[in-house]
């Protein structure tokens, strides 16, 4: 059920059908959801600014966003594939597990980036092995972002309990949740682009904790325990934290 974005009230509808106008909040007297009124970048940007609007508009009342949203983090599943992986060759190289194939003037700090320009090239590639180890940890990723997925809708689905109606919107919103903070990882892509130093990759995990953080105090702002976004995040967080661990396709923190 839609919400107003300002004082977090169920509405029947935002839009009214004869004069597709928005609506205002019989609770607060306000517009019910400015974001009808306003293009997408703005919506994003301020969902990129972890604005609380902008993501309530997102999670209540923009319910066929799903699908895209999913695939989006799939996409980011398939890029963070090909992070590990290239990260996982420069920690060899460093650590003499490889043997980096010299050429006069170049030196490890010189070639040690995400670039795709720079891994992409004939001296590198034998040593990426793309092809052989890409789709292996693009299929782990996925799994992660799947195991994620389930753990944070089974904290909401049984937090609505007994209410079937509620359990269908729990399912939904915290989905979208989910993958709506896996889509902070689009980050990565300023890696694949710029020549940034790999440790600084770190930065992008952070904030898709962070965005993880804001979209579960969001999705559960509802519900009277105070308790059930620290629960949803804990077991999300730990799940990934456990599948790393026991299929080591990827360190816990890449840097």
């Amino acid at each position: 059920m839609p919400r107003c974005i300002e004082c977090s009230a169920f509405v029947q509808r935002i839009v009214h059908p004869e004069t597709e106008m928005v609506e205002k909040c019989v609770s607060c007297g306000r517009c019910c959801d400015k974001y009808y009124e306003f293009a997408d970048v703005q919506k994003w940007i301020d969902v990129v600014l972890l604005e609380r609007r902008a993501w309530m508009h997102v999670l209540f009342n923009q319910r066929g966003i799903f699908s895209s949203l999913f695939l989006a983090s799939l996409v980011c599943c398939l890029i963070e594939a090909y992070v590990v992986r290239t990260t996982s060759v420069y920690a060899d190289i460093r650590n003499r597990k490889i043997l980096f194939p010299a050429t006069p003037g170049s030196n490890l700090s010189g070639e040690d980036s995400l670039q795709l320009v720079r891994n992409l090239r004939s001296d590198m590639l034998p040593l990426m092995m793309y092809a052989d180890t890409w789709p292996t940890l693009f299929l782990y990723a996925s799994m992660e972002y799947f195991l994620c997925l389930i753990a944070a809708v089974w904290i909401g689905v049984q937090s609505q309990r007994g209410d079937a109606s509620g359990q269908d919107d729990a399912m939904t919103t915290w989905a979208t949740s989910v993958s709506l903070a896996y889509t902070a990882k689009v980050g990565y892509l300023v890696f694949l682009v710029w020549r940034i130093p790999i440790p600084l990759v770190v930065v992008v995990d952070f904030l898709f904790l962070l965005w993880m953080v804001r979209g579960f105090s969001i999705t559960a702002s509802s519900h009277p325990s105070r308790f059930l976004a620290i629960a949803a995040l804990v077991v999300s967080v730990l799940s990934r934290v456990l599948f790393r661990h026991l299929t080591a396709w990827s360190p816990q923190v890449i840097f």
